[in-house]
């Protein structure tokens, strides 16, 4: 358009022929329309000359960053309500780092610099976000939302669905921006504020329809892409595994069969919505969730198998797959067998990362010697305080090889699990001063401020005293109640 208008002795000093053509190429290009915003918006728009600088510069649009953006809202008009016009003047006030190697790097520093920020609004006034959000529904009327108001309800989605329960909230987030999409002034609404909604129901664990909305809205995207596919996004296989952990955290009896329900049609459907291990290790948890060890063995040995007949394209289980197997087993309460299985799987991964050098299957896991020390505590076996406490010293040996910062990741912390397992395994075998020396020890790091310390809980007092009273010895049971 721009080379149209070179060959014109009028210069394009129009705001309402700049604007024509913006909306003529946002069917073209939606981002290369917002990059010719964004460069344009650099300088003021009351002329832009039809040369062949200009001209140039508009040509080479692809080399501008994606956050130039923020530039396209100052064209909006729109008088905000009270509540928004604060947030976006506290907002400007603060100026957000921007990395100039990376754009996305940007894009997300600023998303959390804002979650931050929305954050600390929130604790200073608990009724400015019950407030901002009223605002949004009620005052902000479909077709005049601002661009600004827009990454508002974008960042509002972002820190509602960390809260765990507002799921409801964020879904009216996303249809609002819905209504603004249909009434051709708004911007388009991507496959990320999908992502969010349907993430935010997949961790709503205390609604029980939680699986049925989060697959609501993936039926709601997949029908208005069907509708306009030039404007709306598609949806794309991390939105199906989305709504899959939403069902492997349901607590619903036919979960579990729903989940593997969509693996089959993800399977069926792999050119266009691939799965991979996440999507497996999904129904893995859903079964485990359910007490069903032998179904999550299943799906595992059914990826073996496939890995088996061809290494390079199978999708590979990675050391969370079989964490996930061995998890199954150890609260499936299964006895000897239970214990026999899980250490099963946990050689069948060491045998994988032998043979593919892989470090997704790299065997050494905190979480993984937990929940093995688990089952054989449940094991009921004479062997089981023998086998307990070598698995208890190889995890101090892994933990004691990882760095001062990954000591620190919460993933790698012993927490007070493991050693309750090591005082559960010596009262079932009758050895309860065994179980009574493992809390001293405790307390006693505890009181030497160990930064390792653990500090036993009331779970921990009660197996001790239980080890005693089941051997028929009072005196000590009262001496450790006391």
């Amino acid at each position: 358009y721009a080379h149209v208008y070179k060959t014109d002795s009028t210069p394009i000093n129009s705001r309402h022929r700049f604007d024509h053509m913006i909306q003529m190429w946002r069917f073209i290009s939606r981002r290369q329309t917002a990059t010719i915003m964004a460069w344009t918006m650099r300088k003021p728009l009351t002329r832009l000359a039809a040369n062949e600088s200009s001209c140039t510069r508009i040509t080479s649009i692809s080399s501008f960053k994606s956050q130039q953006n923020r530039f396209l809202s100052a064209q909006t008009t729109l008088k905000n309500p009270p509540r928004i016009q604060a947030w976006m003047d506290r907002k400007s006030a603060v100026k957000s780092p921007l990395s100039i190697h990376s754009a996305q790097k940007a894009k997300e520093d600023l998303l959390l610099h804002t979650e931050k920020m929305l954050d600390k609004m929130t604790n200073e006034n608990p009724e400015w976000l019950e407030g901002v959000i009223k605002e949004i529904r009620d005052d902000v009327l479909v077709g005049s939302m601002s661009e600004s108001v827009h990454n508002l309800c974008h960042s509002l989605m972002r820190y509602l669905r960390k809260q765990g329960f507002m799921a409801q909230i964020v879904e009216d987030l996303l249809l609002r921006l819905l209504e603004e999409e249909d009434s051709g002034t708004g911007r388009p609404v991507n496959a990320v504020l999908y992502s969010i909604a349907i993430d935010a129901w997949a961790k709503q664990f205390s609604c029980s329809d939680a699986p049925q909305r989060a697959e609501a809205l993936l039926q709601l995207m997949q029908d208005r892409f069907k509708k306009n596919p030039v404007r709306c996004s598609p949806p794309r296989a991390s939105h199906v595994s989305l709504v899959m952990v939403a069902w492997s955290n349901s607590s619903l009896s036919y979960a579990p069969q729903r989940a593997e329900q969509l693996l089959t049609w993800m399977e069926g459907q792999s050119n266009k919505f691939p799965p991979c291990v996440y999507t497996y290790t999904s129904v893995i948890h859903a079964y485990s969730r359910h007490g069903k060890p032998h179904d999550a063995e299943r799906i595992l040995r059914l990826m073996e198998a496939r890995m088996e007949k061809d290494p390079k394209h199978a999708v590979r289980p990675n050391v969370k797959t079989f964490t996930a197997v061995v998890g199954a087993w150890a609260h499936a309460n299964q006895g000897r067998r239970g214990a026999h299985r899980a250490e099963n799987a946990r050689k069948r991964l060491e045998k994988w990362y032998k043979r593919l050098q892989d470090e997704e299957l790299q065997p050494k896991s905190i979480k993984l010697l937990t929940l093995l020390m688990q089952a054989w505590a449940k094991s009921d076996t004479p062997e089981q305080g023998r086998k307990v406490e070598a698995l208890w010293k190889e995890l101090v040996d892994l933990h004691s090889s990882l760095s001062y910062e990954e000591r620190n990741d919460p993933s790698n912390r012993i927490t007070v699990h493991p050693y309750n397992m090591r005082m559960e395994a010596w009262r079932k075998a009758d050895e309860p001063e065994k179980a009574e020396k493992i809390l001293f020890e405790m307390l006693d790091r505890v009181k030497a401020g160990d930064e390792d310390a653990v500090a036993p809980r009331q779970l921990s007092w009660t197996i001790v005293s239980h080890g005693w009273g089941r051997i028929g010895n009072v005196k000590r049971t009262e001496n450790v109640l006391k």
